[in-house]
């Protein structure tokens, strides 16, 4: 089942745009598809038509409704405790940004929650005397920290998370030079660390569509990255586990370890409810590697989990894995019929099992 997607295609053409209209888009998904189904001799392809539907918009909730998660920050946290955060500076620079400090307060003081603002007086250059300040933080009880550094290649980045991490301290990374006014790149960062330390900052109102979220990602493919991690959270929107496997390279994330992600935030569910979950929405940030998913999909089949599998793609360009059954955004694949090569122009899309 060949199926090409728009970054393939870019890798091979390099003068390919990512973003094009819909008319040349089509037009040009039409001449490519032609000339594989020639060299295939597969005949002329057709398009293949479906009903699409609209998901309905979600409703979030902080401490009252909000528009976007990032306004959680200013009406306060749908749920939050006590928390205690550390800040760690690699830019020869000291304390915590006032801006920062500033909106994490206003932040805590709308939940009604109190916050406990540290700072780690160490480097990662330092050895021994790094994980003894980290070891220290911990026993205090810091439970995420903010890393504000400049540019770092992405060995040193994924190095550093790993050792935060073996101390048991989930880290978010933000590069300087920060201003106040680029609110958007602080806010997420702040965001992330708050949901990283535990917090529930948002919720969704209504029934949720899943049991069980969990969020996969992996780094790129010119250097040796950490090629997988996941991030879970249960039907509330409660932070469930992080975790972060063993280097590897590529963004693929081999099977194995696919599965040993999942089975994980499986197990940390079952801890907490007391049984399995009955519907899990795995979400793939990027491209999904054909079969990446293979063993994780049939292991939930054999424990009669259903599940949606969702890309979501960010950078506008569009891209799919042939599966069975209807796609989130109405497509259906042909997949027992006949082979078939799409180049949508969504950038998201997921699929269901067969019933």
């Amino acid at each position: 089942m060949p199926v090409l997607t728009l970054e393939d295609l870019h890798e091979e053409e390099g003068s390919l745009a990512l973003s094009l209209p819909w008319e040349e888009r089509r037009r040009r998904t039409r001449e490519i598809a032609s000339w594989i189904g020639r060299r295939l001799g597969l005949g002329t392809p057709e398009a293949v038509r479906a009903q699409a539907y609209r998901l309905s918009i979600p409703k979030l909730m902080g401490r009252r409704a909000v528009s976007k998660p990032a306004d959680a920050l200013r009406v306060g946290f749908y749920r939050a405790q006590e928390t205690a955060l550390a800040l760690l500076r690699l830019d020869g620079a000291q304390g915590w940004p006032e801006f920062l400090r500033r909106a994490l307060l206003r932040a805590f003081g709308a939940s009604g929650a109190s916050l406990r603002l540290h700072t780690l007086h160490a480097h990662p250059s330092q050895g021994l005397a790094f994980r003894e300040a980290l070891r220290k933080a911990k026993e205090e009880g810091v439970q995420a920290v903010l890393v504000l550094t400049p540019p770092m290649a992405w060995e040193d980045r994924n190095r550093l998370k790993a050792l935060l991490l073996r101390e048991g301290l989930p880290s978010q990374i933000l590069n300087v030079p920060l201003r106040e006014e680029e609110r958007h790149r602080w806010e997420n960062a702040l965001l992330g660390l708050l949901a990283k330390a535990g917090l529930q900052v948002v919720a969704l109102s209504g029934a949720y569509p899943a049991e069980l979220a969990v969020g996969f990602d992996a780094g790129g493919r010119e250097s040796f990255r950490f090629g997988g991690a996941a991030c879970a959270v249960g039907g509330d929107g409660g932070h469930l586990l992080w975790t972060l496997p063993e280097a590897q390279a590529g963004e693929r994330i081999p099977q194995e370890v696919v599965w040993d992600l999942l089975e994980e935030t499986l197990w940390a569910f079952r801890r907490k409810a007391g049984r399995l979950p009955s519907r899990v929405l795995l979400l793939r940030d990027g491209r999904v590697p054909q079969d990446e998913f293979a063993l994780a999909l049939e292991a939930l089949a054999r424990e009669g989990i259903a599940y949606d599998l969702v890309s979501v793609r960010k950078s506008g360009g569009g891209g799919s894995t042939p599966c069975r059954g209807a796609w989130r955004t109405g497509f259906t694949s042909p997949w027992r019929t006949r082979p078939f090569f799409s180049l949508p122009s969504t950038g998201t899309s997921g699929a269901r099992p067969d019933p």
